[in-house]
């Protein structure tokens, strides 16, 4: 209780942010937190833009809370921060700047995405009769373009006639596009797109499919039942809003925001971005800035053990980045010049490709061929550069020496955090393999592997008491620790001194009696981390409450960190214990 207090009162006594080798703390006023979840909520609702004050346009209340993002203030890097407490003012919510919508619910992707399988049908028959009898249409309207033979239906089983007009390209996920700009060639589906109402449709080839859709009850399904009204039936997937860009749910090692200059409909996987009034198409090369990716993983949800992040809608509308609303005509044109010339090429992984496929050379005995794979990353591409510079201009850093020192701090982070990413990822896979052979890993596989990270992550943190936090130069006290029994503290009833005594049960197997509070107190850390036999501590009170002092604080370090290992290999409580106990075993044994 002490040592809680002690800690309170520090927080407590704190009047600003604070970042030291036991914690950091930052002080966010509760009407900021207030304010943003109101914000949130006008945006979510679209009820209208605020003003400078944050109040609506409009007049009247304040409005209610909608949400907000707390996580990001444990969560996000000092750099974050640091950028946010500069330039913060020249930030906005995405959602204040665009109007983020979800891509097309079908209710039934199966049917209303079917695949085009003309080209392959118009090789394989070349005799127009043959063609007729085989496909229930004339070779000339499919050779033509009049009229589509598509794959639907269960595991794309059935093959349909569909005339064109009912049908175009469907971007179905970021997987099938390379670069920055959406082009129809990238898609490999196709969306049926029709509002006319089936009396219309009487006699066309999309009429015979309706109807076999609600022979297999398509047309019950509940997100399509829900669809049909009076007006619309269901079918109608129209009037979907085309976004200027695309902004993926699902991300992993690339970040694109493409373009959609064909004006092509997305399904759910993606969110339509449509900028707003006051908003020019200069957003979009802003959301391609490493700035934006640093956002993203602030804001978005990590997923499974494999470098996943998700963002939902409400993450996206929420997410901080620079406001291009009074951007000036000579930087906007910079941010534009920049995302064309990005325009030009693939995406590229934040990570090299021969980092990205090291596990895997190695493990197939193709080390050597590793050195034949490209080095370079996204981050080391001039266009980025050019386009981050500019983002940087936007938010008022005039000086080039400045924008390329504040740079180099941003990729050094985000390369750091896309290779921790990636071990995260190749240990899941080792896990994986593990486990297919022969079952979970053991306990002490998997203390070896917490043990092997630890080491390489941080070997400061395998440090030992002895001889590590003592010096030549202190007087001691030597101490037995048994090898069994849990230590406490207490008074001696004679000398009034304190002692520690060790209990296993009932049975009391050791009793040492000391000079100090501060030795009990050493004493029993020592044995607490599982030291055992003759310890060493200092004589002279001053030393002895320094070394306790060093000594807790790296304890409460390593511990943070070996708890930080375990949970991203396990998830079973019991299990994690186990593996703990291994652990510093290893630890204090430093093998």
């Amino acid at each position: 209780m002490q040592a809680a207090n002690k800690l309170r009162d520090e927080f407590l006594d704190c009047t600003g942010d604070v970042s030291n080798a036991r914690y950091r703390l930052r002080l966010i006023a509760q009407k900021h937190l207030w304010d943003e979840g109101v914000r949130l909520g006008r945006i979510m609702r679209g009820n209208g833009e605020l003003d400078e004050d944050g109040e609506e346009n409009s007049g009247g209340s304040s409005g209610s809370y909608f949400g907000g993002k707390w996580g990001v203030y444990v969560r996000a890097p000092d750099l974050w921060f640091e950028w946010m407490k500069r330039f913060g003012k020249k930030f906005s919510s995405l959602g204040e700047l665009a109007t983020i919508r979800r891509g097309i619910t079908t209710g039934n992707d199966k049917y209303f995405f079917p695949i085009d399988n003309s080209k392959e049908c118009l090789n394989r028959i070349s005799d127009p009769g043959q063609f007729e009898d085989e496909y229930g249409v004339p070779r000339k309207l499919v050779r033509e373009n009049k009229v589509k033979l598509v794959l639907a239906g269960e595991e794309r089983g059935q093959l349909w006639p569909i005339e064109s007009k009912y049908l175009e390209p469907e971007v179905h996920s970021l997987m099938e596009v390379k670069g920055y700009v959406v082009r129809p060639e990238d898609c490999n589906r196709m969306i049926l797109l029709c509002a006319e109402r089936k009396a219309a449709l009487k006699g066309s080839y999309l009429s015979k499919y309706i109807q076999w859709c609600e022979r297999h009850n398509v047309h019950k399904g509940s997100t399509i039942a829900a669809r049909a009204n009076k007006n619309r039936e269901w079918y109608d997937l129209t009037g979907h809003p085309r976004g200027v860009a695309f902004w993926p749910k699902s991300q992993q090692y690339k970040h694109a925001v493409p373009l959609n200059l064909a004006q092509l409909q997305a399904n759910c996987n993606l969110y339509d971005i449509l900028p707003g009034e006051k908003t020019s198409e200069t957003i979009v090369a802003v959301l391609n800035s490493s700035l934006a990716v640093l956002a993203k993983f602030q804001y978005g949800r990590p997923v499974g053990n494999e470098g996943n992040l998700k963002t939902e809608i409400v993450d996206v509308n929420m997410m901080p980045v620079p406001d291009v609303r009074s951007v000036p005509k000579a930087i906007a044109d910079k941010l534009n010049h920049a995302f064309s010339e990005l325009q030009k090429r693939d995406a590229m992984q934040f990570l090299p490709e021969r980092r990205m496929r090291e596990m895997a050379f190695e493990r197939s005995g193709k080390k050597a061929e590793l050195k034949t794979l490209s080095g370079l990353c996204e981050l080391d591409m001039p266009d980025r550069k050019a386009l981050d510079h500019a983002v940087l201009e936007l938010l008022g850093v005039s000086r080039k020496s400045e924008r390329e020192k504040m740079l180099s701090e941003l990729y050094a982070y985000l390369k750091s955090f896309f290779e921790i990413t990636r071990q995260k990822e190749e240990r899941a896979i080792v896990n994986k393999n593990t486990s297919r052979r022969r079952g979970a890993a053991s306990p002490q596989e998997l203390a070896q592997q917490v043990f092997d990270e630890l080491r390489n992550r941080a070997p400061l943190l395998l440090r030992r008491y002895d001889p590590d936090f003592l010096t030549h130069e202190m007087l001691f006290d030597a101490h037995e620790v048994p090898a069994e029994g849990e230590a406490s503290i207490r008074e001696d009833l004679i000398s009034g001194s304190p002692v520690v005594e060790f209990m296993k049960g009932r049975r009391q197997t050791g009793l040492s009696a000391v000079r100090t509070n501060c030795q009990a107190q050493m004493l029993k850390l020592l044995a607490d981390n599982g030291m055992r036999g003759i310890v060493r501590i200092a004589h002279v009170e001053e030393e002895c409450q320094m070394v306790r002092d060093q000594y807790t604080n790296f304890v409460w370090q390593r511990d943070q960190m070996i708890a930080s290992l375990i949970g991203e290999l396990v998830s079973d409580d019991d299990l994690a214990g186990k593996v703990r106990e291994f652990v510093l075993s290893m630890v204090l044994q430093n093998r």
